[in-house]
Order: structure tokens, then C-alpha cells, then sequence
């Protein structure tokens, strides 16, 4: 088939000339929306598998370079900061957002891969035994990266021991002249010691760098560390690197630096939530010495058993290390009512009910204050950063510094 065709797994968006994929997901069937497809001008049908094969032929065609991350928390913006200081020195393609499925990828590698792509930078999802194997096997990463591993989709796969050989299949599946970095701090990686044939450079944040960046976050120096190893490795010299780092800055809703009421500062980490990345937002809360620190966290999805202990500790965590503490959802309010202390909290149903006026008095409404706002998307927790920015549009008040 012709490597430059054009696909689409949406019906109602397909565009004459395009081939329709029915994907068939948990809660939908595709094939019940070919008609509609053919309909709109549909070129013909493309079965899913056919797609991952098409992605593969095209990617091995173009002799592209695959970079693969995965890892519990920080892979979209692991890739997106990769991407952009690679892009000083090499054609770079990489998958907008956070596209990290087979179905995602093979889709954005057969739209938009050009024959002058050197490098692709891809994000690997996982929530179920499996599914990094079967994306392997299309999308064979050359450089394979796993950011940390932790109690994320619990839900799904019980135990970490289960997410820890789930994560393993990225080392599985690579060649052995293929090269993988690999967190050295995180004793779940270290645990994929002897997974894979693959050589493994393995990488800590305890070594010190003297670059510059406008990134945000308690993960500053991880995302630094790993740039700093890989495009070193990549044949980038130290001032090639620096030059690229000073352009990567935090996408909207992972803790963006942004500009509130009276000169307040709002860290607007919304877009997903678990226990590790909500300590890593409350560690980055606590680096603002001089300010009146607030924590306004929403419920943490998918952690399945002992999601209350979690949820638990977060709060008690979120208590000792700021000055005020506002709870979003039915797990925190749960949570809430077995810790005993005298700190006093507003718990809330949902993010749309948080108040301004009822919420927060004067005293935390300043150019004095910091707000950490964090939740799983499940609890849209935007709708409270919208309600504490100086104007609503969270993509155009970035801060520096």
C-alpha cells in the first residue's frame, strides 16, 4: 500500500480521500460507523493491524530513529522536552499531546512522517499487560527510556510487581545493539536490571549539570539529567543541548507557572494525578520559602486497592507542608474523615463548586500566595485554575523564573 495515504479513525471528522480505521475500543465499535465513513468520501477501509503494519514499513523505510519513553508519571513531558532540544540538531518527529497509544501513533506515523524525519520521539502508554509488548512490535524503540515506575493503574493491574514486568516489555522487546536509560533513583526501574537484552545506560539526578531552563517542577533536574544523557548520546555537544533547553517549556496543565489574581502565582499541574506526582507537586509547593503555600487537590484516580490509604496520606502530607489545604472529590472527602488534627478543611464535591470569595479570604488571595492545583482529569480541576488566573486563558500567562 502507499506509504503516503492518509487515515482516520473518527466518522464524524473523516475527510474525503482519507481510509477509515473501525477501531474497536472498551465502550465503542467502529465498524458500525464504516457507512458513515464511506458516506463522507471514505478512500476505503483499513483494518487496525494493517494500520501498525503500514506505521512499521514506513518508519523502517525512512530508516527513522525511534526514541520510546515510558513510566508512570512525566512521559509527555519527558518527550516533549526531548523532542525540542533534539530538534536543534536533527529533523524530529513526535506525536502532539500526550497520542501514546498503538492506535495514536501508527495514525500520527502514517499521516505525518516525512522521508526527512531522522528521529521520532514517541510516548508509550500502558494500563494492561501487554499492551507496550504489541506497540514494540510496530514501533521497535532504538533508544528505549522508562521515566519511574509506581502504583499508577493499580486499578487494573493489582499489584506493582504486574506493573513493573508490564513496563519491563519496553526492555523486552529491543534489540540487543538497542540502548536503553533507564532511572537509576527509582528502585522499581532498578528492579529491570536483567529484564532484555539491550545495553543499559542507567542515569541519576544526583549528577549535577550547569544548564539553564524554563521549565517548572520537582522534576526539573530528572528531565534535565535524561535530556543532558541522551542527546550527548545523540552526538550533541554541551552548548547544542543548553541552546535547546532554553526553548522547552512546561505544555498547559503540568505544572505551568502561571499568573493569578493580585499577584498571586498558580502551579497549575491539573492534567493527572497520582500519589507520586502529587508529593512531587506539594516537594515543588514547598521550594516558594517565602510565600503562603495552598494545596487545592482533587480526587487521584485508577489506584485501585488502597486508595484510601493514598489519598490519606497525600492529605496529611499536603497538611504538614502548606498553609491551607482544599480537598475535590468523594475519595478525598473519604479520606479526610479519618485523619484527626485540628486543621480545619474545605472539601468539595466537584471542581465546579469552588468559590473565590467562599473558599479563600483576602489573606490567601496575594502576591504572597502560591496555589498547587492537582487531580486526575476525571476531576477536570481546570475549572478551578480558571477561577484563580487573572484572566481565564491558561496557555498565554506563562511565567519565567
Amino acid at each position: 500500500m502507499d506509504l503516503n495515504i492518509k487515515v482516520s479513525s473518527d466518522s464524524r471528522t473523516i475527510k474525503p480521500g482519507e481510509y477509515f480505521i473501525p477501531f474497536k475500543g472498551e465502550n465503542f465499535d467502529g465498524s458500525k460507523f464504516i457507512k458513515d465513513a464511506l458516506d463522507k468520501g471514505a478512500a476505503g477501509i483499513l483494518q487496525p493491524e494493517e494500520l501498525y503494519e503500514l506505521a512499521r514499513k514506513k518508519l523502517e523505510q525512512y530508516k527513522v530513529k525511534v526514541i520510546g519513553i515510558t513510566g508512570s508519571v512525566g512521559k509527555t513531558t519527558t518527550k516533549e522536552a526531548l523532542a525540542t532540544v533534539l530538534s536543534g540538531k536533527y529533523s524530529v518527529f513526535s506525536s502532539p499531546g500526550n497520542r501514546n497509544t498503538l492506535l495514536g501513533l501508527s495514525a500520527d506515523i502514517v499521516n505525518n512522517l516525512k522521508k526527512d524525519h531522522e528521529i521520532s520521539v514517541s510516548e508509550i502508554a500502558m494500563d494492561k499487560p501487554g499492551e507496550i509488548a504489541e506497540t514494540c512490535t510496530y514501533i521497535k524503540p532504538d533508544i528505549g527510556i522508562i521515566t519511574n515506575i509506581s502504583g499508577v493503574h493499580k486499578e487494573k493491574l493489582k499489584t506493582i510487581a504486574n506493573i513493573i514486568k508490564a513496563k519491563g516489555e519496553l526492555l523486552e522487546f529491543m534489540d540487543k545493539d538497542s540502548v536503553a536509560f533507564l532511572n537509576k533513583d527509582d528502585k522499581n526501574v532498578r528492579k529491570l536490571e536483567k529484564t532484555g537484552k539491550c545495553k543499559k545506560i542507567w542515569f541519576s539526578t544526583n549528577t549535577k549539570h550547569g544548564y539553564k531552563t524554563n521549565l517548572a517542577g520537582s522534576h526539573v533536574d530528572f528531565v534535565v539529567t535524561l535530556i543532558d544523557e541522551v542527546c550527548s548520546h545523540m552526538g550533541m555537544s554541551e552548548k547544542e543541548i543548553q541552546k535547546g533547553l532554553l526553548k522547552v517549556r512546561n505544555s498547559p496543565g503540568r505544572m505551568s507557572k502561571l499568573e493569578g489574581k493580585k499577584g498571586s502565582i498558580v502551579l497549575d499541574d491539573t492534567y493527572n494525578a497520582s500519589p507520586a506526582s502529587v508529593k512531587a507537586g506539594i516537594n515543588y509547593l514547598r521550594s516558594f520559602n517565602d510565600k503562603k503555600k495552598i494545596c487545592i487537590l482533587g480526587d487521584m484516580l485508577e489506584l485501585g486497592t488502597g486508595e484510601i490509604q493514598a489519598h490519606e496520606s497525600i492529605i496529611k502530607y499536603a497538611l504538614k507542608h502548606s498553609d491551607k489545604v482544599i480537598l475535590v472529590g468523594k475519595k478525598m472527602r473519604k479520606a479526610a474523615k479519618k485523619i484527626v488534627n485540628g486543621a480545619t478543611l474545605n472539601i468539595l464535591d466537584k471542581s465546579s463548586d469552588f468559590d473565590l470569595n467562599k473558599h479563600l479570604d483576602s489573606d490567601f488571595l496575594s502576591k504572597n500566595a502560591v496555589f498547587l492545583v492537582k487531580g486526575s482529569r476525571g476531576i477536570q480541576m481546570e475549572n478551578v485554575v480558571k477561577k484563580l488566573l487573572k484572566n481565564s486563558k491558561r496557555d498565554s500567562e506563562f511565567l519565567v523564573g
